[in-house]
């Protein structure tokens, strides 16, 4: 089984062009850009979940699975909607934030946060006024789906600015500053509160939604409290409480800079091992869909098969045709047309309405068999005359045909056959040069004396058989006599072959 599917993927890939490799990487690359610009968020997820279901479709489909494979497809297809409708705002927010040049090529990044102790000092400044806020600075993880309503700024971050959004006056101050890179992206965003039931109670609805994202994403939080002056960060479901700005600004750099993986060479060559690594996997993932949907691809093979005549009447002998052979031109998937055998294909004529003489028949589909999932294009030749002649039958004379030598001294006088003439049945043309038969060889060899045998009937033909009521089979006396003695003539008796005499063998 392992062998035939080798030999399978072989064949496929002998027939593989230069424009089939543009394709699967042109596929690679649509791939990996979906991968580039989701990676990290829950779209991400939902589309790995979607092709691991259609990857068991294929599996399905592959083992003849048809209402699994069905069922598949239908789950498919309703999660493909529910992903496009629930993380919508998601796909959105990816798409408006990349370039329309990036969507197609570079690789969109973050946009950090270079002054990190600016930031810090504005925070802290915001505690020491009691002035509570909730900075949020993304990561890798998009946040798209997680916040609520917001007012999107895209402005570059400053100190006042950010005095001014949490203002007690401000329209926008109630809710969360959303950080990409070095400008405020969102501002008055709702972020969900943690389900944790075990909080201080000092905590309030801040630190509570601050938590809250941190266990939904990779995002880091800054925490100002308005009662205590306090500032804490947020991450990975916990908080911290930052003691001052330094250690705000080394701590913001340690959690947003060490996403980039590293510093100096190292880093870089780690990063170009993980990016080589994943362009190489959706390459061979372009490679396995490109060759499932090129085996599902429909193509045209030819193949000459023999034609079985079949029915033929028992009274007439069919004497030649026009054609032993046909090409037949049949249609199917690469898949199955790689593995179609030769002798899958079968052919035939109905000849039980045949008659003396030339018949024609048309060769059509009906008259074809293929596997299942094939059909059939085209026959050649699409008519077949069939020469047909009525059995007749004619008595003809046995003949025995001797082998060997007798031993030294002794001599084959006579015999006699008994039938010594059958009755042969087949088409006048071929019973015409037939005058006799002769029987298999009948071995003469250390014969001494006279004996009775039976010997088969040999027909000169396949066309020709014996008609009905003749002997297989043929009963030979031989009279086996001395060299220097004189047999006794014999006298045919009623009924019976007369004698024959001989001088060979002796």
């Amino acid at each position: 089984m392992a062998l035939d599917y080798i030999s399978y993927i072989s064949e496929i890939v002998q027939t593989v062009r230069w424009h089939d490799w543009l394709d699967i990487g042109i596929v690679a690359f649509l791939l990996y850009r979906c991968f580039v610009l989701f990676w990290g968020t829950l779209v991400f997820r939902a589309i790995i979940g979607v092709t691991l279901l259609w990857m068991f479709d294929l599996v399905a489909n592959t083992l003849g699975m048809i209402v699994t494979s069905l069922i598949l497809r239908g789950i498919g297809a309703i999660i493909v909607i529910i992903v496009v409708v629930i993380f919508r705002n998601e796909i959105r927010g990816v798409v408006v934030s990349t370039s329309p040049i990036n969507l197609f090529w570079g690789k969109p990044r973050r946009r950090r946060v270079f002054d990190y102790g600016s930031v810090s000092a504005a925070i802290f400044a915001l505690a020491e006024g009691r002035v509570g806020a909730l900075v949020v600075f993304t990561r890798t993880t998009s946040l798209y789906h997680l916040i609520q309503d917001g007012v999107r700024l895209d402005a570059n971050f400053s100190r006042e600015l950010l005095f001014s959004i949490f203002d007690h006056s401000s329209v926008l101050h109630d809710g969360a500053v959303i950080m990409d890179g070095s400008r405020i992206a969102v501002a008055a965003a709702f972020l969900p509160l943690t389900m944790q039931g075990s909080l201080p109670l000092q905590y309030g609805t801040r630190h509570r939604a601050a938590l809250g994202l941190s266990e939904r994403s990779d995002a880091v939080i800054a925490v100002v409290s308005e009662e205590r002056g306090e500032v804490s960060l947020a991450c990975g479901g916990s908080l911290k409480k930052m003691s001052g700005q330094e250690q705000m600004s080394t701590r913001l750099k340690e959690l947003i800079e060490g996403e980039t993986g590293g510093s100096g060479a190292f880093g870089r060559a780690k990063q170009i091992a993980l990016d080589s690594a994943a362009k190489l996997s959706f390459l061979l993932l372009a490679i396995v869909i490109w060759f499932f949907f090129a085996g599902e691809k429909e193509s045209v093979i030819s193949y000459t098969a023999p034609i079985e005549f079949r029915n033929l009447p028992k009274a007439y002998e069919m004497i030649s045709a026009s054609n032993d052979r046909a090409e037949v031109q049949v249609a199917g998937s690469r898949r199955l047309i790689l593995q179609l055998k030769p002798e899958e294909i079968s052919l035939w004529l109905n000849l039980a309405n045949s008659k003396s003489g030339r018949n024609s028949y048309s060769l059509t589909r009906n008259n074809i068999s293929v596997p299942p999932g094939f059909k059939v294009m085209k026959i050649n030749p699409r008519e077949i005359t069939v020469v047909m002649e009525e059995r007749e039958t004619r008595r003809v004379e046995v003949i025995p045909q001797w082998t060997g030598s007798l031993p030294e001294g002794k001599k084959l006088a006579s015999y006699r056959l008994t039938p010594d003439r059958v009755a042969l049945s087949g088409a006048p043309s071929d019973l015409k040069a037939i005058t006799s038969i002769k029987t298999e060889p009948i071995d003469l060899s250390g014969v001494n004396e006279s004996d009775v045998i039976e010997a088969a009937v040999s027909l000169p033909t396949p066309s020709v058989s014996l008609a009905p009521g003749s002997p297989p089979r043929i009963r030979v006396e031989r009279e086996i006599v001395d060299a220097a003695h004189k047999p006794l003539k014999k006298t045919r008796k009623s009924g019976k072959a007369p004698w024959r005499e001989t001088v060979s063998g002796g």
